[in-house]
């Protein structure tokens, strides 16, 4: 029989409340990923391996994605 049901990688991390996002999600070209959660913070992610890399606690919830932008 066939599921119609999404298949998640065995590799994919897995979701907790706190990485549940509030607002859209920025990568990087350096492999960083970038994402606002509910719980008020912004998380950065090792893109290749999914491993977090810090985090830090924001006054209220994102409501926009996160941005970057090179300077000289």
């Amino acid at each position: 029989p066939t599921s119609s049901a999404p298949r998640t990688p065995a590799s994919a991390p897995s979701r907790s409340a706190e990485s549940k996002s509030s607002a859209g999600t920025l990568v990087t070209a350096g492999g960083v990923v970038f994402v606002g959660a509910l719980d008020r913070h912004l998380l950065a992610y090792d893109a290749a391996t999914g491993t977090p890399l810090w985090k830090t606690r924001l006054n209220d919830v994102p409501s926009q994605a996160p941005i970057s932008f090179s300077a000289n």
